[in-house]
Parts: structure tokens; C-alpha cells; sequence
């Protein structure tokens, strides 16, 4: 599947919103105990945040099992909530989530700024090995029939249910699509998802000289891996807008 230069201008914005989550994978080494980091961003954080700081189940697995399950390594043990967002705080890692429904690019890269800038000024990380940013979308269709992927078995079969992930790379970044359909919104609505990831594991020294930037081409990735994917029809269905 190509992925970029599929359509000769993006749109900048969609009638039709397909994003359901949207967030931004912080991975790092925390230069205090999570405990410390967990309260420190809790305090920014403290005239917005709708529940205090939240321990999450994942705390009461003892440490030396979540160490040694990768699924349970990177889990979130504390959480933030705000009306906007959810900060997901883990051993190795913290994780902003803005919550749906998606607020354009503009007012997320606002949010996830003053995140930054906060883990910038605060010292609280020592090393980051990754940054991704993400977005999920619920399709209201067959992606057999919306997506720019063939999903023909090759010996006459008609394939009903799939989950097609694809890898890519494009200079330091890593570029991870899944496309699924049989998915359910609010476990009622049927249709399909589109999961594309972007991350860098680039050399961020010194400390977080090149996170905007990095930021900016993960996001001009995902713009253009979005709309590659998906067919001219379905497209047009989203009521696309160029000015």
C-alpha cells in the first residue's frame, strides 16, 4: 500500500469526523520516582483535573510480574483526568490522551505544547527513547470497500473479517497502519478502524531541542497516511474542505 502523495492536495478539514482517540506516547527515564512524577503533574494540572490523581488497577500487580510481561510494562498506574484530556502515567513512560471528540490539530497541539513544556521545565525526565503520536478512527463502512488495500484471498475466497497491519519507514520515523473492519463503536455502531501510529526513536540531545518539529512531520505523516488510505469515494462521502 502506498502511502503518501495518494491525493494532490490534502484536505484541511473533514464535515465528518472519523477520530474517536488521538494521544501522544511519551517513552522515557523518569529522574524521580513515579510517585514524585505522578503529584508533580497532578499540580499543574490541579485546576482542571475532575478526579484528583487516580491509581489505577495495574498498581496492584506486584512489580516484579509487570516487569517481566511486555504487555504490562509500559500498562498506566496513575491517571489525570481533565474535561479535554487524560495523562496516563506508567513506569517507563506518560501518554496524553485527548479525549473525543477531536478537536482539530490547532487546539490539540496547544494541549499537548502545554504538556511539554511542562515535563521540559519540571526536570522530571532524564532520557527519552520514543515519542508517537497516534490516532485511531472509526469508519462507518467496509474497509474492504473504503480503503486503498486489497483484501482479495488470491484463490477465489471472500474474506469477511480481517486485521491487516502494515510497518513502514520514512527517514527516522516508523509508520504503523492497522485496518480492521467487524469493529463496534460504543459496542453498538458496526464498522471498521483505521489505527495509524508514527514514532521516532531518534537521538532527542540535547533534551527536547527537536520535540516541535518531530511533532509537526509525525503529524504531516498521519495527515498524509490518513487520506492515502482511504478510496476517493469514501473520501468525498467525509465532505472534505480545501480552504
Amino acid at each position: 500500500m502506498k502511502i503518501l502523495s495518494m491525493h494532490n492536495q490534502l484536505p484541511k478539514k473533514l464535515e465528518k469526523n472519523t477520530v474517536i482517540e488521538s494521544s501522544l506516547d511519551l517513552r522515557c527515564n523518569f529522574s524521580q520516582p513515579i510517585e514524585v512524577v505522578a503529584v508533580s503533574l497532578l499540580n499543574n494540572y490541579s485546576d482542571k483535573a475532575l478526579n484528583g490523581l487516580e491509581r489505577l488497577p495495574t498498581m496492584d500487580i506486584p512489580e516484579v510480574v509487570r516487569n517481566s510481561d511486555p504487555n504490562l510494562k509500559n500498562a498506566p498506574l496513575y491517571q489525570i483526568s481533565t474535561e479535554r484530556m487524560v495523562l496516563q502515567i506508567s513506569k517507563y513512560g506518560v501518554r496524553y490522551v485527548n479525549k473525543s471528540p477531536y478537536p482539530g490539530w490547532p487546539v490539540f497541539e496547544d494541549g499537548l505544547n502545554e504538556f511539554l513544556n511542562f515535563i521540559i521545565s519540571s526536570k522530571t525526565v532524564s532520557f527519552v527513547e520514543r515519542i508517537g503520536l497516534r490516532y485511531i478512527n472509526f469508519l462507518h463502512a467496509d474497509a474492504a470497500q473504503v480503503c486503498r488495500i486489497s483484501f482479495n484471498s488470491g484463490i477465489g475466497l471472500d474474506r469477511i473479517q480481517f486485521n491487516h497491519v502494515d510497518v513502514f519507514r520514512k527517514d527516522q520515523f516508523i509508520i504503523k497502519t492497522v485496518i480492521a473492519n467487524e469493529a463496534k463503536l460504543n459496542n453498538v455502531v458496526r464498522g471498521s478502524v483505521l489505527d495509524i501510529d508514527v514514532s521516532c526513536s531518534d537521538s532527542f540531545e540535547p533534551l527536547y531541542d527537536n520535540f516541535a518539529s518531530r511533532i509537526e512531520e509525525m503529524h504531516s505523516i498521519c495527515r498524509q497516511t490518513y487520506f492515502s488510505s482511504l478510496s476517493n469515494d469514501f473520501l468525498e462521502d467525509l465532505g472534505p474542505s480545501y480552504e
